[in-house]
């Protein structure tokens, strides 16, 4: 089944990829980049939590990589800022000095 989705979404991202420079108009441009940023996160999205499967069944092992907090919890409030700002509402995030740059 995993393999069955992950074609369908590379399919979609191939024509996405396929149709962005044929795009003459302007105005449609942007919706063309969405079709293919949305893809890429849904294919990222797909992509985990098959992982996620394989971990719970025992059939994955974790793979442990040093990751930048700061730039990762920027790039969550750059995700959900959208989110926020049409609710009227504030997303901070707050890291102590004492909290090393990479983890």
């Amino acid at each position: 089944m995993s393999h069955e989705i992950r074609i369908r979404m590379s399919a979609i991202l191939g024509f996405a990829n396929l149709l962005q420079p044929e795009v003459i108009e302007p105005h449609i441009a942007p919706y063309v980049q969405a079709i293919t940023s949305s893809g890429r996160t849904l294919l990222a999205l797909i992509n985990d939590i098959l992982d996620l499967s394989k971990i719970e069944s025992c059939k994955l092992a974790p793979h442990y990589e040093p990751v930048d907090l700061r730039g990762l919890i920027g790039e969550i409030l750059q995700i959900f800022s959208p989110n926020t700002t049409d609710k009227n509402l504030i997303l901070r995030s707050t890291i102590e000095d004492t909290v090393p740059q990479t983890i």
